[in-house]
């Protein structure tokens, strides 16, 4: 029986489309295994499928929390904090070289800027596909933004990384481009022909959980909720943004819906609940994926990949507000394919949310964009791509 594993990043937009590869891969009959980096959730457990994580000695970096989100905002703290990340994988790789070594894959699933993992997949000779929800390898050349240009200027960050382990790294910005094959997990209809497909890579379409790590039963209150209902959600790393936060619901509130808000601590912070308009819902961690299938009318996220993916995958349109990394390449993709509205962080006040919202919610060539991608995304298995993928590597042997 072949053996697969998926190696992700231990963050909730990650792990994600990941469970779906791995779920997918058992269900086609083979023995899968996942690799988090650096911890274990324990509420995976319910997968029922064997888990490893990362032991390391150097200093786990913070993803999350106001820290995390007021650094987003700051260029050189967002370089320094992708260089202090780079320097700390190096102790990670023979760690991860002994989970290999344990599982023994056949082929790896390796999202594409995990880079220890990567190069342990190399070490051990390893066939590996590169994957992501995130559309950074298809870029268009021309349009550049600051994670482009941290990405340049951390390049020799990463070749020293790589280096230390005899190897070289192909890269797209901060996108890992494995030897073996690379996939997107997007549509043509969604990215269209803004930017050129590398080679030895496939647009293999979405991969969509079937489990939610989310505790929380919203049954009984979204049902009360009056239609349109916007679901208002930044992501795990970047949600701590307050100010943002309450002027998105009071346009939400502005444009005649009603809001449900994924405000993680925030949901628990007084001052903030304080400001928010009466009938706002902010919890901890919704179940997202229960909102967007059965009632959402409009998301506003930050544009991060698992967000975009099950948003176009149930037909719910979006207005995207990037806060970091390639986020402004979602924007750009989102309003150029006609799937929602784009807003730059510095204008997102509530008249301006207003106005997306409205646009978003009312505009029928929004709506008809929405259905054509959500279409390609149905008809789509990403999750089954990448698991044919690794079946060929398997095969193959290569």
């Amino acid at each position: 029986m072949p053996r697969f594993l998926v190696a992700v990043p231990a963050v909730h937009g990650h792990i994600y489309p990941a469970i779906a590869i791995a779920e997918r891969a058992k269900a086609e009959g083979h023995d899968a295994a996942m690799l988090l980096d650096p911890h274990v959730d324990p509420r995976l457990s319910q997968l029922g499928i064997p888990l490893f994580g990362v032991q390391s000695e150097a200093k786990e970096v913070k993803f999350l929390g106001a820290e995390r989100s007021q650094a987003s905002r700051d260029h050189k703290a967002e370089l320094e904090f992708h260089r202090d990340r780079i320097r700390g994988m190096a102790d990670k790789v023979e760690s991860i070289r002994e989970v290999l070594r344990t599982f023994r894959p056949d082929a790896v699933a390796v999202e594409n800027m995990t880079y220890p993992i990567a190069i342990a997949c190399r070490l051990e000779r390893v066939p590996h596909v590169a994957y992501a929800s995130s559309v950074s390898a298809v870029r268009p050349p021309e349009l550049t933004y600051q994670f482009v240009q941290n990405a340049a200027a951390l390049q020799p960050d990463i070749a020293e990384l790589f280096a230390r382990f005899g190897l070289t790294a192909e890269l797209k910005d901060f996108v890992y481009l494995s030897p073996h094959w690379n996939a997107v997990l997007t549509t043509r209809s969604f990215v269209g022909t803004a930017g050129a497909i590398p080679p030895r890579m496939a647009l293999v379409g979405p991969s969509i959980r079937s489990i939610s790590l989310s505790s929380l039963a919203l049954e009984a209150e979204l049902a009360a909720l009056p239609r349109p209902l916007v679901y208002i959600a930044f992501g795990t790393r970047f949600l701590w943004q307050p100010a943002l936060l309450v002027a998105c619901a009071r346009g939400v509130v502005a444009a005649g819906a009603s809001v449900i808000i994924s405000a993680g601590q925030l949901a628990n912070d007084e001052a903030f609940v304080k400001q928010l308009p009466a009938g706002v819902i902010a919890r901890e961690e919704p179940p997202q994926l229960t909102i967007l299938r059965e009632r959402a009318d409009a998301l506003i996220t930050h544009g991060g990949g698992s967000s975009l993916m099950e948003a176009m995958y149930f037909g719910v349109p979006l207005i995207v507000i990037p806060l970091a990394v390639d986020q402004p390449l979602t924007g750009y993709l989102v309003e150029r394919s006609g799937a929602g509205v784009h807003v730059e962080r510095s204008a997102a006040d509530e008249q301006t949310v207003e106005r997306a919202v409205s646009r978003a919610l009312r505009d029928p060539a929004i709506a008809q964009n929405v259905q054509r991608v959500s279409a390609s995304y149905r008809d789509s298995n990403g999750a089954l791509g990448i698991v044919r993928i690794m079946e060929g590597l398997q095969a193959r042997g290569t």
